[in-house]
């Protein structure tokens, strides 16, 4: 539990959400082009981080917030 524990906390610590967030923001903007292939994989990854942070919590007997 121990090494879960440390594993949530150090995905918590990624800067992923405000990556994405500034990718967002530059598509907004028009600064670059949000092609379907690149919403698909932006999609994807966001989707691949909440399946990785359900698992974990799920194992360490935790509820989401």
């Amino acid at each position: 539990h121990k090494a879960l524990g440390q594993i949530l906390s150090y995905i918590g610590q990624l800067r992923w959400a405000s990556n994405l967030n500034q990718l967002a923001k530059a598509a907004n903007q028009g600064l670059i082009i949000l092609t379907p292939e690149i919403e698909a994989i932006i999609l994807e990854a966001c989707a691949d981080i909440r399946m990785i942070k359900n698992m974990l919590m799920q194992a360490l007997g935790l509820r989401d917030k």
